[in-house]
C-alpha cells in the first residue's frame, strides 16, 4: 500500500495534525517518501544553488530581465514594505518570485521549518525511519531556472499582483488543507490553468513532475514495502495528480485527508 498525503511546505508550530489517519499511516509505513530529502542539505547548499541557478550574470540585473511594467510593480512592492532592492535584483525573476512568496508567508507567521514535510522528516530522523527523496534540491532549482523567460516574468508579475491579497489567500489555502477540501485547494492551485500563458508553468512545475514522481514511486513499490508518500498538495489534485496517475498504473492507493 502507498499512503498519500498532500503537504504544505510552510506552516506554524504545532500545525501538523496528530492522531487519526496520518498517525495510522505513519505507524504502518516502513519508509517516508518526500519530494526532497532535505536532511542531506544545509543553508550553504541552498545558497550555492541559488547562486548557480538563480543569479543573473553581471553586469545585468533583474531590470534587464523584465518589462518596464513588471519592474515598476516590483519597485512599488518594495517601497510599500520598506524593503531594499539590492539583495533581490541580482536574481532571476523565478527566484525573486519565490523569495517574495517566502517573505509574505513569513510575515503571516508561516515558516518552511514547520512545513508538513519538514515536520515529518524531523520525526523520521528522530525515530530512524528511512527517508527517500523523489527529486533532488538541485533538480528542482534546475527545473525552475529552465522555465522560459516570459514564464519567469509571468510568475513574478503574478506574485506582485497578488501581494496585497496574499495573507488572505495563504490563510484560505492552509485552512482548506487542514479541512481536506480538495476543491478549494484546486481553485487556488489552478487559478490560472485556463490561461494559455501559464500552460508552460503548470506543465513544468506540476504535470511533468507528477509523471516522473509516479514512475519513481512505481520503481520503489516493486519491493512491496509500505510507504507514506508526502508531496505538495497541488501534486495530489485532479486527473493529472499523483493519485490518479498511480491508480492508472494499477496500484492500490489509499488517499487520506
Amino acid at each position: 500500500d502507498i499512503f498519500l498525503l498532500g503537504s504544505v511546505h510552510l506552516g506554524s508550530p504545532g500545525a501538523l495534525p496528530s492522531g487519526g489517519p496520518l498517525e495510522r499511516a505513519w505507524q504502518a509505513s516502513d519508509e517516508l517518501v518526500l519530494e526532497v530529502d532535505l536532511s542531506h542539505y544545509d543553508e550553504l547548499d541552498g545558497q550555492r544553488l541559488m547562486d548557480r541557478y538563480g543569479r543573473i550574470p553581471t553586469p545585468a540585473s533583474l531590470k534587464d530581465r523584465v518589462s518596464p511594467h513588471t519592474w515598476e510593480l516590483f519597485l512599488s512592492y518594495l517601497d510599500a514594505r520598506s524593503l531594499p532592492a539590492t539583495p533581490l535584483v541580482v536574481y532571476q525573476p523565478w527566484l525573486v518570485a519565490t523569495l517574495i512568496a517566502v517573505y509574505e508567508f513569513h510575515e503571516q507567521g508561516y515558516d518552511p521549518q514547520h512545513g508538513v514535510d519538514r515536520e515529518l522528516l524531523q520525526r523520521a530522523i528522530e525515530v530512524g525511519k528511512p527517508v527517500v527523496g523523489l527529486e533532488t534540491l538541485e533538480s528542482q532549482f534546475a527545473m525552475l531556472a529552465g522555465l522560459p523567460d516570459p514564464v519567469q516574468e509571468l510568475m513574478l508579475r503574478d506574485m506582485l499582483d497578488r501581494s496585497d491579497d496574499f495573507a488572505a489567500e495563504a490563510d484560505a489555502m492552509l485552512a482548506a488543507w487542514r479541512d481536506g477540501r480538495d476543491q478549494a485547494l484546486a481553485r487556488i492551485a489552478f487559478r490560472h490553468l485556463d490561461d494559455p500563458e501559464f500552460a508552460p508553468f503548470y506543465e513544468s512545475i506540476l504535470f511533468s513532475r507528477n509523471r516522473a514522481m509516479a514512475e519513481r514511486v512505481a520503481e520503489l513499490a516493486q519491493d512491496g514495502r509500505k510507504r507514506l508518500l508526502v508531496v505538495g498538495a497541488a501534486h495530489m489534485l485532479g486527473d493529472r495528480g499523483s493519485p490518479a496517475l498511480l491508480a492508472q498504473q494499477g496500484f492500490e492507493v489509499e488517499v487520506f485527508e
